[in-house]
């Protein structure tokens, strides 16, 4: 059963907020719309295929920035029939054309713009449909898929057949959706080898320039995953992911630089007038007491050893180079 949907049916003055609770209804994502209010028409043709999810939307220019979430997460495949935008995720910009299709998880925040009026159909599936057959897909930027070539032309040609639109007989529906999913989990397999040595790849770009936010914010002992992803304009999860294959956690590591630091200070003999609690401070630790447990388990000597072997040298103790600790060294930051 085909359903459809039209600004037409309601008055322009109330198009943005019905178009806004029928993407945010059919995606089940909070989005926000901008748009020309004295232009603005869309038209939304919908098909509920069992786990597969296929609208056809055509209309005017706008704007579409969905908030992302990790409930009910979604495989979400955009492919253009007419018109040019750009998708938008986390630190990514990707431009949205006719002869290629694209990829990504529902679960980060994106942003949609469509520069000119378009036409365009929208696949979704659960992401463990797509996760089982391709465990290791990335999702650290949107996959754009060619549609003119390779399994990508068979996919985007069942992706047309089971559309609203689309001629193919109910019988075959199944056995085509299962096909394209295939077909996509192939294509999507595909783009992930020329990733891994793409050198636009954004995995490595993001890690650097989240360090290089936490190192900055290093001495803020309210400092946490969330505020730095939003200082880095991704998502928590987003965030995580990008450090599961790390030795260690992102707040695991940044609690070992508050330690070397802190180590560094303490060896510094010009340091000596500064307290050893006002150190641990200085560098985001809000108690003394477990600063000094946690500097010794990680050093093997107490903070105020290691001051009074600065006292006794010369000039300044040498920081160690330390072999990376275990994850489960520390078991409480955060």
């Amino acid at each position: 059963m085909t359903v459809i949907e039209s600004t037409d049916s309601v008055q322009r003055a109330d198009r943005f907020d019905f178009w806004r609770r029928v993407v945010s209804e059919r995606f089940n994502i909070d989005c926000a719309i901008e748009a020309d209010p004295a232009s603005f028409q869309q038209r939304l043709s919908f098909r509920q295929l069992g786990a597969l999810s296929i609208l056809e939307q055509e209309g005017t220019p706008f704007t579409a920035s969905l908030r992302g979430s990790e409930k009910d997460c979604l495989v979400i495949v955009v492919i253009p029939r007419e018109g040019e935008g750009t998708l938008r995720l986390g630190g990514s910009t990707v431009p949205l054309k006719v002869g290629s299709f694209y990829a990504y998880h529902s679960c980060e925040a994106t942003r949609l713009d469509w520069d000119s009026a378009c036409r365009h159909l929208i696949l979704t599936y659960p992401s463990v449909h797509l996760d089982d057959r391709c465990p290791e897909w990335r999702c650290d930027t949107p996959l754009v898929l060619p549609a003119t070539e390779g399994v990508g032309t068979l996919f985007v040609e069942i992706a047309h057949a089971l559309s609203p639109q689309g001629d193919l007989s109910e019988s075959c529906h199944q056995e085509a959706i299962d096909f394209a999913l295939a077909l996509l989990s192939t294509a999507v397999k595909s783009q992930e080898k020329t990733a891994e040595v793409s050198p636009t790849h954004m995995r490595s770009y993001h890690k650097k320039r989240i360090r290089d936010i936490a190192l900055l914010r290093l001495r803020d002992a309210d400092l946490d995953v969330p505020r730095i992803a939003a200082a880095a304009g991704l998502s928590v999860a987003h965030v995580h992911r990008l450090f599961a294959d790390e030795p260690l956690s992102l707040m695991h590591w940044i609690y070992e630089e508050r330690l070397n630091r802190c180590h560094r200070d303490l060896a510094n003999p010009e340091m000596s007038r500064r307290s050893i609690s006002g150190i641990a401070y200085a560098w985001g630790f809000n108690s003394p007491s477990h600063f000094c447990r946690a500097f010794q388990k990680r050093f093997g000597i107490t903070p105020s050893a290691l001051r009074a072997q600065a006292k006794s040298s010369s000039g300044k103790l040498p920081v160690k180079e330390y072999a990376t600790p275990r994850q489960d060294d520390p078991d409480d930051h955060r």
